[in-house]
């Protein structure tokens, strides 16, 4: 919790047991892992961060694994907007499509 009340306690909760390992790794604009982020070794091109992947090995599961996608990046979406169309406008309220 972000704003806990001075003098609170926090509370531990086990989600999973038998974590055996566990392993966060980001995924680029070019499907490339990567361990650190953003990476070390820097190609000609800029990557952008693509998805964030957890990576668990459990006794009672085996591998599991999630993925999360990661949105554009400001930048990316800073260079769409001044090159490409404008993006639709949500209709104001009471307003319907004729």
């Amino acid at each position: 919790v972000l704003d806990r009340a001075p003098g609170a306690k926090p509370v531990v909760q086990v989600l999973l047991d038998g974590i055996a390992e566990a392993e966060f790794v980001g995924h680029d604009d070019m499907d490339e892992e990567h361990r650190y982020w953003p990476p070390a070794s820097s190609n000609e091109r800029s990557t952008d961060l693509a998805a964030v992947e957890l990576r668990l090995k459990t006794a009672a599961f085996g591998r599991l694994g999630r993925l999360w996608l990661v949105p554009a990046s400001s930048s990316s979406i800073a260079v769409q907007a001044e090159d490409g169309p404008e993006p639709p406008q949500p209709d104001a309220p009471g307003e319907a499509d004729e």
